[in-house]
Protein backbone atom coordinates (compact mmCIF):
# COMPACT_ATOMS: atom_id res chain seq x y z
CA UNK A 1 0.00 0.00 0.00
CA UNK A 2 1.67 3.63 -0.50
CA UNK A 3 -0.31 6.64 0.52
CA UNK A 4 -0.74 9.79 -0.59
CA UNK A 5 -0.23 13.22 0.20
CA UNK A 6 -3.62 13.13 2.33
CA UNK A 7 -2.68 10.26 4.30
CA UNK A 8 -5.34 7.87 2.10
CA UNK A 9 -4.31 4.46 1.27
CA UNK A 10 -3.73 3.99 -2.52
CA UNK A 11 -3.10 0.35 -4.18
CA UNK A 12 -0.88 0.46 -7.26
CA UNK A 13 -2.18 -1.18 -10.72
CA UNK A 14 -1.59 -4.81 -10.84
CA UNK A 15 1.63 -6.16 -12.03
CA UNK A 16 3.33 -2.43 -11.58
CA UNK A 17 6.58 -2.29 -9.59
CA UNK A 18 7.93 -0.42 -6.76
CA UNK A 19 9.05 2.29 -8.63
CA UNK A 20 5.22 3.24 -9.90
CA UNK A 21 4.53 7.18 -9.60
CA UNK A 22 0.90 8.32 -10.75
CA UNK A 23 2.03 11.68 -10.27
CA UNK A 24 4.86 11.25 -12.63
CA UNK A 25 3.22 9.41 -15.17
CA UNK A 26 0.41 12.15 -15.28
CA UNK A 27 3.51 14.88 -15.68
CA UNK A 28 4.52 13.14 -18.38
CA UNK A 29 1.02 13.06 -20.30
CA UNK A 30 0.82 16.63 -19.87
CA UNK A 31 3.61 17.32 -21.02
CA UNK A 32 3.15 15.13 -24.31
CA UNK A 33 0.29 16.40 -25.22
CA UNK A 34 1.60 20.26 -24.70
CA UNK A 35 4.10 19.25 -27.17
CA UNK A 36 1.59 17.42 -29.56
CA UNK A 37 -0.31 20.78 -29.22
CA UNK A 38 2.73 23.38 -30.06
CA UNK A 39 3.71 20.97 -32.90
CA UNK A 40 0.44 21.71 -34.43
CA UNK A 41 0.45 25.55 -33.58
CA UNK A 42 3.51 26.02 -35.38
CA UNK A 43 2.47 23.39 -38.46
CA UNK A 44 -0.71 25.88 -38.58
CA UNK A 45 1.05 28.81 -38.51
CA UNK A 46 4.06 28.02 -40.88
CA UNK A 47 0.99 26.96 -43.32
CA UNK A 48 -0.52 30.92 -43.42
CA UNK A 49 2.86 32.64 -44.30
CA UNK A 50 3.71 33.02 -48.40
CA UNK A 51 6.52 30.82 -49.13
CA UNK A 52 9.29 32.17 -51.93
CA UNK A 53 7.59 30.96 -55.05
CA UNK A 54 9.53 27.80 -56.65
CA UNK A 55 10.83 28.53 -59.96
CA UNK A 56 10.13 25.90 -62.78
CA UNK A 57 11.68 25.00 -66.73
CA UNK A 58 9.66 22.67 -68.23
CA UNK A 59 6.13 23.94 -70.17
CA UNK A 60 3.13 25.36 -68.21
CA UNK A 61 -0.15 23.79 -68.09
CA UNK A 62 -2.83 26.05 -66.42
CA UNK A 63 -0.19 26.04 -63.22
CA UNK A 64 -1.85 27.20 -60.43
CA UNK A 65 -0.64 29.45 -57.62
CA UNK A 66 0.47 28.00 -54.24
CA UNK A 67 -2.16 27.68 -52.04
CA UNK A 68 -1.29 30.15 -49.51
CA UNK A 69 -0.97 33.23 -51.97
CA UNK A 70 -4.72 32.95 -52.92
CA UNK A 71 -7.29 34.30 -49.78
CA UNK A 72 -10.55 33.29 -49.27
CA UNK A 73 -13.42 35.10 -51.19
CA UNK A 74 -14.41 37.36 -48.39
CA UNK A 75 -10.82 38.26 -47.34
CA UNK A 76 -10.00 39.23 -50.85
CA UNK A 77 -8.67 42.87 -51.07
CA UNK A 78 -9.69 46.39 -52.67
CA UNK A 79 -7.83 44.76 -56.15
CA UNK A 80 -10.40 42.09 -56.64
CA UNK A 81 -13.27 44.11 -55.63
CA UNK A 82 -12.23 46.71 -58.17
CA UNK A 83 -11.99 44.11 -61.43
CA UNK A 84 -15.31 42.64 -60.39
CA UNK A 85 -16.62 46.09 -60.02
CA UNK A 86 -14.72 46.84 -64.01
CA UNK A 87 -12.84 50.14 -62.67
CA UNK A 88 -9.42 47.93 -63.55
CA UNK A 89 -6.38 46.15 -61.61
CA UNK A 90 -3.94 48.27 -62.18
CA UNK A 91 -0.52 47.45 -63.88
CA UNK A 92 2.31 49.17 -63.67
CA UNK A 93 6.18 49.32 -64.94
CA UNK A 94 8.78 50.96 -62.66
CA UNK A 95 12.20 51.06 -63.35
CA UNK A 96 13.89 52.33 -59.76
CA UNK A 97 17.61 53.24 -60.79
CA UNK A 98 19.72 50.92 -58.58
CA UNK A 99 17.49 50.89 -56.03
CA UNK A 100 19.88 49.28 -53.15
CA UNK A 101 18.50 47.15 -50.09
CA UNK A 102 20.09 50.31 -47.54
CA UNK A 103 20.42 53.90 -46.97
CA UNK A 104 23.87 54.96 -47.97
CA UNK A 105 24.63 52.18 -50.00
CA UNK A 106 24.90 51.42 -53.93
CA UNK A 107 25.67 53.67 -56.38
CA UNK A 108 22.67 56.75 -55.83
CA UNK A 109 23.74 56.42 -51.78
CA UNK A 110 19.91 57.30 -51.34
CA UNK A 111 18.64 58.85 -48.07
CA UNK A 112 16.07 57.46 -45.74
CA UNK A 113 13.86 60.69 -47.00
CA UNK A 114 14.35 59.30 -50.67
CA UNK A 115 13.09 55.94 -49.89
CA UNK A 116 9.65 57.17 -47.40
CA UNK A 117 9.66 59.44 -50.53
CA UNK A 118 9.35 56.80 -53.10
CA UNK A 119 7.31 54.46 -50.80
CA UNK A 120 4.63 57.39 -51.05
CA UNK A 121 4.53 57.15 -54.72
CA UNK A 122 3.89 53.65 -54.26
CA UNK A 123 1.29 54.40 -51.81
CA UNK A 124 -0.18 57.21 -53.96
CA UNK A 125 -0.24 55.03 -57.47
CA UNK A 126 -1.64 51.76 -55.47
CA UNK A 127 -1.03 49.48 -58.25
CA UNK A 128 -2.41 46.04 -57.99
CA UNK A 129 0.56 44.53 -60.20
CA UNK A 130 3.77 46.12 -60.57
CA UNK A 131 7.08 45.10 -62.57
CA UNK A 132 9.99 46.93 -61.03
CA UNK A 133 14.07 46.60 -62.76
CA UNK A 134 16.97 47.71 -61.02
CA UNK A 135 16.55 46.17 -57.46
CA UNK A 136 18.99 44.84 -55.41
CA UNK A 137 16.81 41.96 -53.75
CA UNK A 138 14.10 42.01 -51.58
CA UNK A 139 14.83 43.91 -48.47
CA UNK A 140 15.45 46.82 -50.42
CA UNK A 141 11.79 46.37 -52.50
CA UNK A 142 10.26 46.01 -49.06
CA UNK A 143 11.54 49.91 -48.16
CA UNK A 144 9.04 50.66 -51.24
CA UNK A 145 6.09 48.62 -51.27
CA UNK A 146 4.32 47.41 -47.84
CA UNK A 147 5.51 43.81 -47.74
CA UNK A 148 1.96 43.94 -45.28
CA UNK A 149 -0.29 44.65 -48.26
CA UNK A 150 2.16 43.00 -50.91
CA UNK A 151 4.03 39.54 -52.54
CA UNK A 152 7.03 40.43 -53.82
CA UNK A 153 9.17 38.22 -56.16
CA UNK A 154 12.69 38.52 -57.20
CA UNK A 155 14.33 37.09 -59.77
CA UNK A 156 17.13 34.49 -58.81
CA UNK A 157 20.40 35.89 -60.07
CA UNK A 158 22.91 37.37 -57.72
CA UNK A 159 23.21 41.04 -59.20
CA UNK A 160 22.07 44.00 -58.55
CA UNK A 161 19.96 44.92 -61.07
CA UNK A 162 17.59 42.69 -61.09
CA UNK A 163 13.75 42.32 -61.95
CA UNK A 164 10.82 41.96 -59.56
CA UNK A 165 7.21 41.45 -59.44
CA UNK A 166 5.49 42.81 -56.42
CA UNK A 167 1.40 42.03 -56.05
CA UNK A 168 -1.33 42.45 -53.62
CA UNK A 169 -2.10 40.09 -51.48
CA UNK A 170 -5.12 37.85 -52.71
CA UNK A 171 -4.04 38.08 -56.30
CA UNK A 172 -3.62 34.47 -57.67
CA UNK A 173 -0.40 35.21 -59.52
CA UNK A 174 1.78 32.14 -59.62
CA UNK A 175 5.72 32.73 -60.79
CA UNK A 176 6.31 30.00 -63.38
CA UNK A 177 9.27 30.38 -64.83
CA UNK A 178 12.37 32.78 -65.61
CA UNK A 179 13.91 33.37 -68.75
CA UNK A 180 17.49 33.67 -68.06
CA UNK A 181 18.20 34.04 -71.92
CA UNK A 182 16.82 37.37 -71.78
CA UNK A 183 19.77 37.95 -69.03
CA UNK A 184 22.97 38.40 -70.46
CA UNK A 185 25.82 36.78 -68.61
CA UNK A 186 23.44 36.48 -65.95
CA UNK A 187 22.07 40.04 -65.50
CA UNK A 188 18.76 41.36 -65.40
CA UNK A 189 16.71 37.35 -66.17
CA UNK A 190 12.83 37.75 -66.72
CA UNK A 191 10.13 36.55 -64.41
CA UNK A 192 7.60 35.02 -66.58
CA UNK A 193 4.08 34.62 -64.20
CA UNK A 194 0.53 33.65 -64.71
CA UNK A 195 -2.55 35.59 -63.46
CA UNK A 196 -5.87 34.86 -62.38
CA UNK A 197 -8.18 37.41 -61.89
CA UNK A 198 -11.83 37.68 -62.74
CA UNK A 199 -11.94 39.04 -65.73
CA UNK A 200 -9.66 35.85 -66.90
CA UNK A 201 -6.04 34.26 -67.04
CA UNK A 202 -3.60 35.90 -68.49
CA UNK A 203 0.67 35.44 -68.86
CA UNK A 204 3.24 38.33 -67.88
CA UNK A 205 6.72 38.79 -68.56
CA UNK A 206 9.04 41.66 -66.75
CA UNK A 207 11.97 42.84 -68.75
CA UNK A 208 14.89 44.63 -68.67
CA UNK A 209 16.62 44.77 -71.92
CA UNK A 210 19.98 45.63 -72.77
CA UNK A 211 20.86 49.87 -73.04
CA UNK A 212 22.43 51.98 -75.80
CA UNK A 213 20.61 51.07 -78.44
CA UNK A 214 17.23 53.29 -78.81
CA UNK A 215 16.91 53.73 -82.15
CA UNK A 216 19.69 52.19 -84.40
CA UNK A 217 18.38 50.24 -86.87
CA UNK A 218 18.69 46.82 -85.83
CA UNK A 219 18.88 45.03 -88.85
CA UNK A 220 21.94 47.26 -90.53
CA UNK A 221 23.80 48.20 -87.29
CA UNK A 222 27.19 46.06 -86.20
CA UNK A 223 26.73 48.04 -82.53
CA UNK A 224 27.25 45.19 -79.79
CA UNK A 225 24.68 46.58 -77.74
CA UNK A 226 22.47 46.91 -80.62
CA UNK A 227 23.23 42.58 -81.93
CA UNK A 228 22.53 42.17 -78.07
CA UNK A 229 19.13 43.80 -78.07
CA UNK A 230 18.42 42.72 -81.71
CA UNK A 231 18.70 38.47 -79.79
CA UNK A 232 16.55 39.71 -76.76
CA UNK A 233 13.65 41.14 -79.24
CA UNK A 234 13.84 37.85 -81.10
CA UNK A 235 13.47 35.64 -77.63
CA UNK A 236 10.85 38.05 -76.12
CA UNK A 237 8.37 37.33 -79.83
CA UNK A 238 9.10 33.90 -79.56
CA UNK A 239 7.49 34.35 -76.18
CA UNK A 240 4.24 35.91 -76.91
CA UNK A 241 3.88 33.90 -80.40
CA UNK A 242 4.09 30.74 -78.15
CA UNK A 243 1.41 32.44 -76.10
CA UNK A 244 -0.41 33.35 -78.88
CA UNK A 245 -0.31 29.75 -80.23
CA UNK A 246 -2.10 29.09 -76.64
CA UNK A 247 -4.42 31.21 -77.01
CA UNK A 248 -3.01 32.92 -73.89
CA UNK A 249 -4.18 36.62 -73.79
CA UNK A 250 -0.05 38.23 -72.41
CA UNK A 251 1.52 41.41 -71.64
CA UNK A 252 5.24 42.11 -71.59
CA UNK A 253 6.35 45.15 -69.38
CA UNK A 254 9.20 46.94 -67.69
CA UNK A 255 12.43 48.36 -69.98
CA UNK A 256 12.65 47.92 -73.63
CA UNK A 257 15.34 50.66 -73.36
CA UNK A 258 14.08 51.15 -77.00
CA UNK A 259 12.10 54.21 -78.52
CA UNK A 260 9.28 52.03 -79.76
CA UNK A 261 7.01 54.53 -82.76
CA UNK A 262 5.55 54.27 -85.73
CA UNK A 263 8.94 54.41 -87.33
CA UNK A 264 10.80 52.39 -85.43
CA UNK A 265 12.01 49.16 -87.00
CA UNK A 266 12.20 46.93 -83.74
CA UNK A 267 8.30 47.53 -83.15
CA UNK A 268 7.64 47.17 -86.79
CA UNK A 269 9.29 44.04 -86.67
CA UNK A 270 7.36 42.58 -83.33
CA UNK A 271 3.97 43.98 -84.44
CA UNK A 272 4.07 42.49 -88.17
CA UNK A 273 0.72 40.31 -88.27
CA UNK A 274 2.95 37.51 -88.15
CA UNK A 275 1.69 34.83 -87.59
CA UNK A 276 -1.89 35.97 -89.38
CA UNK A 277 -3.66 37.79 -86.34
CA UNK A 278 -0.94 38.39 -84.25
CA UNK A 279 -1.29 41.98 -82.93
CA UNK A 280 0.36 44.18 -80.27
CA UNK A 281 -1.14 46.90 -78.60
CA UNK A 282 1.58 49.03 -76.62
CA UNK A 283 -0.33 52.53 -75.37
CA UNK A 284 2.98 54.16 -75.16
CA UNK A 285 3.61 54.48 -79.19
CA UNK A 286 2.51 57.58 -80.27
CA UNK A 287 2.98 59.06 -77.16
CA UNK A 288 5.68 62.05 -75.76
CA UNK A 289 6.61 61.14 -72.76
CA UNK A 290 6.86 63.57 -69.68
CA UNK A 291 8.87 62.09 -67.35
CA UNK A 292 10.85 64.92 -65.03
CA UNK A 293 8.99 67.81 -66.36
CA UNK A 294 9.96 66.94 -70.26
CA UNK A 295 13.82 65.99 -69.40
CA UNK A 296 12.95 62.36 -71.49
CA UNK A 297 10.58 63.05 -73.98
CA UNK A 298 10.76 59.55 -74.98
CA UNK A 299 9.40 56.28 -73.74
CA UNK A 300 11.79 53.10 -72.96
CA UNK A 301 9.43 51.80 -70.74
CA UNK A 302 6.37 50.16 -72.56
CA UNK A 303 3.46 47.59 -71.60
CA UNK A 304 3.08 45.62 -74.41
CA UNK A 305 -0.06 43.47 -74.67
CA UNK A 306 -1.44 40.96 -76.95
CA UNK A 307 -4.81 42.75 -78.75
CA UNK A 308 -6.97 39.88 -76.73
CA UNK A 309 -5.51 41.68 -73.37
CA UNK A 310 -5.90 45.08 -74.85
CA UNK A 311 -9.37 44.72 -75.49
CA UNK A 312 -9.79 44.40 -71.42
CA UNK A 313 -8.29 47.89 -70.88
CA UNK A 314 -10.08 50.61 -69.27
CA UNK A 315 -10.25 52.88 -71.65
CA UNK A 316 -8.36 56.47 -70.94
CA UNK A 317 -6.22 54.72 -67.92
CA UNK A 318 -2.86 54.88 -69.30
CA UNK A 319 -0.80 56.74 -66.82
CA UNK A 320 2.95 58.19 -66.53
CA UNK A 321 3.29 59.44 -62.90
CA UNK A 322 5.87 62.18 -62.74
CA UNK A 323 7.85 63.17 -59.94
CA UNK A 324 7.54 66.55 -58.19
CA UNK A 325 9.48 69.41 -59.21
CA UNK A 326 10.91 69.31 -55.59
CA UNK A 327 11.25 65.73 -55.57
CA UNK A 328 15.52 65.02 -55.56
CA UNK A 329 16.93 63.62 -58.39
CA UNK A 330 18.05 60.40 -57.12
CA UNK A 331 14.46 58.99 -57.24
CA UNK A 332 14.98 57.50 -60.19
CA UNK A 333 15.31 58.64 -63.99
CA UNK A 334 12.51 56.69 -64.95
CA UNK A 335 8.89 57.74 -63.98
CA UNK A 336 6.48 54.57 -63.28
CA UNK A 337 4.05 53.75 -66.16
CA UNK A 338 0.53 52.42 -65.98
CA UNK A 339 -2.45 50.78 -67.48
CA UNK A 340 -5.63 49.23 -65.24
CA UNK A 341 -7.34 45.92 -66.96
CA UNK A 342 -10.79 45.14 -66.32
Amino acid sequence: MNRDHLGRETRAPAGAGKSYNPHRIAGVTLLVAMFLLCAGCIAESSGSTPRRRSVYREPVVAARPAAEAVLPEAAAPLALAKAAAGTGLRLIAWNMEWLADEPGRGTLKRAVSDYSALAGYAAEIDPDIAVLQEVAGEEAVQRVFDSSRYHIYVTQETGVQRVALVWKKGIDLNVVDELEELGPGGLRESPDALVTVPGGSFRLLGVHLKSSCFSDNLVTTRKDACITLRGQMDIVEAWMEARQAEGTPFAVLGDFNRRFSDRDDAWADLNDDTPAGFKLVAPTVGRTARCRDGRYKDFIDHIVMSDSLARRMVPGSFQQWNYRSWDPPVLSDHCPIGVNLR
